[in-house]
């Protein structure tokens, strides 16, 4: 190799290294960084609590208790233990709910009751009493309504029912059953 090949190559290597050297400071590299999802800590606690939420009219909704409250402010959800739950409803009785546990969202308006849950109603003048057991319910408060996929079972005076999911209308009472209904009715005086 002659000495014009020697210059060649190490012109083209500096060249090499010049341009790669001002690419590197053109580019801006961003460290890498770990994004971590907030935490999901309790911020506070009450236990043995009553709170009344009141509607619109500045008129009790509804009444939650349990024997203890966790607000979580990642997602501001509360977890409940032992939730109990009076439903109030205008000129009729209330309902009254009982689970193990609860999940409250959307500022009190979604209710999630997990594990075994009851419901009644007393009865009134112009509503019998009813008795309805059923696990995972969902309230939505806002909209008077409850809902499960799950197994209801119905008690009403001498009759019973047992189906697979259901919706409440709180508001007038209304229940429809989703599938698999099964009834026994005492007809007698």
């Amino acid at each position: 190799m002659n000495r014009f090949s020697y210059i060649l190559i190490l012109v083209i290597v500096v060249a090499v290294a010049a341009t790669s050297s001002w690419l590197l400071q053109k580019v801006e590299v961003e460290p890498f960084s770990l994004i971590k999802p907030p935490r999901h800590d309790m911020d506070y606690f009450l236990t043995n609590f009553n709170a009344t939420v009141m509607d619109k009219e500045g008129k009790p909704h509804y009444i939650l208790t349990g024997t203890r409250l966790e607000h979580f402010p990642d997602d501001r959800s509360i977890d409940i233990t032992l939730p109990n739950i009076e439903l109030f409803r205008e000129k009729l009785s209330p309902w009254y709910v009982k689970a193990k546990q609860a999940r409250v969202l959307n500022k009190g308006t979604l209710i999630y009751l997990n594990g075994k849950v009851s419901m009644r109603r007393p009865s009134s003048k112009t509503e019998p009493e009813v008795k309805l057991d059923t696990s995972n319910l969902t309230i939505k408060t806002d909209l008077d309504y409850a809902e499960t996929d799950d197994a209801v079972f119905i008690q009403t005076g001498k009759h019973r029912l047992k189906a697979i999911g259901m919706r409440v209308y709180l508001a007038d009472g209304r229940l429809e059953l989703l599938s698999n209904v099964e009834g026994f009715y005492n007809v007698t005086n």
